[in-house]
């Protein structure tokens, strides 16, 4: 078995964000407010931002935070895996889709309500080219997201791995949870 060690955590949910156990940030303000927040202190002038859907932008915002110290630039981009759990997959871009039909389907928006889009943003803003792997699950299982961590360490050439959990239901109901492992 290969030995992995958690080098960042990040943890966002109902307006905080927290770091490493640390909280680094708290808002009363629903998610489009707290997203905004959060761009111009991490992610500006990055204007793609503004295209994506909720899960996306929760996902690219965890992302930054998570990678905010460590060194992007200097690592082999293929050894970069990511695996991601999630239990609603893209249902609020899915209800959001669906209210276009009705006059006009926004391809815009279509292509946001497939899960794995979201692991395609982080992997297009880092240029990672590694694995990666989406799975659909009932219940957040930490027990189970380390297994499969140690798995994919274990059977693949990946030697940094963005592990987590990522749900979006509405603005005042999302949880992202982010680690950054190495081999």
């Amino acid at each position: 078995m290969t030995d992995i060690n958690i080098i960042n955590t990040v943890e966002i949910k109902n307006g905080k964000v927290i770091v490493n156990e640390k909280t680094l940030y708290q808002s009363e303000s629903d998610f489009p407010v707290i997203s905004k927040e959060l761009y111009k202190e991490y992610l500006a002038p990055y204007i793609k931002f503004f295209k994506m859907d909720d899960l996306s932008k929760l996902g690219v915002i965890c992302a930054e935070i998570l990678l905010k110290d460590f060194d992007v630039e200097n690592i082999n981009k293929n050894e970069v895996a990511l695996l991601m759990g999630n239990s609603n997959s893209t249902i609020a871009t899915d209800l959001k889709y669906q209210e276009t039909i009705k006059d006009q389907p926004s391809p815009a928006i279509f292509v946001y309500t497939l899960p794995n889009i979201l692991m395609g943003e982080i992997c297009i803003k880092y240029g990672f080219k590694g694995q990666n792997i989406l799975y659909v699950s009932e219940n957040y299982s930490q027990k189970e997201l380390f297994e499969n961590t140690q798995l994919l360490l274990n059977n693949s050439s990946a030697k940094f791995l963005i592990s987590g959990w990522i749900n979006f239901l509405n603005k005042d109901d999302y949880h992202a949870m982010f680690y950054l492992v190495k081999k």
